[in-house]
């Protein structure tokens, strides 16, 4: 009896990115006369073992993409990509582009920065789950999975939550608003404690609802 080969599991970016990256707001330079020299350098970082470059700073995906061709394996990542700076549409765009080139390399991180770095900023986190809507909604289909009809999310209008409204958790905990160096508007892990049941508010001073 014969059994059929094994293959590898394919790892997605976050589990392919080894122990060690580098973090670079050099590396993410617009400036000509060191587009070469940028090169070169991711080259040399991804042949002495490093799994992943962070452009610090602004960065974007062209960023990425400019440093893709000089390597083969090293992931690429934005730390962060500004959401004020750039429309969502262009991002998923850039994205998918930068994907089908180089699948499997490119991770997006995202942030909302600060009010002394921004114009019109303004509800943070409400800004952010409404960038993460319209990505989910420009992203070309992923590879085995069927495109939704019409291009939108199969989901139920009515369980969207409106403009400017937080998204109500799905497991009935609320959720931990946490502040410090990633800013305002992060996702947390649900809040357990003081907590009395679905549906019910925790007890004063155990946890803040974001």
């Amino acid at each position: 009896m014969h059994s059929a080969p094994r293959t590898a599991p394919q790892q997605s970016p976050q589990q392919s990115l080894g122990r060690f990256g580098i973090f670079s707001h050099e590396l993410r330079s617009e400036d000509p006369a060191l587009q070469e020299q940028r090169r070169r350098a991711a080259a040399e970082l991804e042949e002495l073992g490093f799994g992943v470059i962070w452009l610090g700073g602004n960065s974007s995906v062209h960023h990425a993409a400019a440093l893709a061709g000089s390597t083969e394996r090293i992931a690429l990542a934005t730390g962060i990509l500004n959401i004020w700076h750039e429309d969502a549409a262009t991002v998923a765009r850039q994205r998918a582009e930068l994907e089908e080139a180089h699948p499997g390399r490119f991770l997006l991180g995202l942030g909302a920065s600060h009010a002394q770095l921004a114009q019109n900023y303004q509800r943070p986190y409400s800004t952010m789950v409404g960038y993460l809507d319209a990505l989910d909604n420009a992203a070309a289909p992923r590879p085995g999975r069927p495109p939704d009809p019409g291009g939108a999310r199969t989901e139920d209008a009515a369980s969207r939550p409106r403009p400017g409204r937080r998204r109500p958790p799905r497991d009935g905990h609320p959720r931990i608003h946490q502040a410090g160096p990633g800013g305002p508007g992060r996702r947390t892990a649900p809040c357990t404690r003081g907590h009395r049941g679905p549906g019910k508010r925790p007890r004063p001073g155990t946890c803040r609802r974001t």
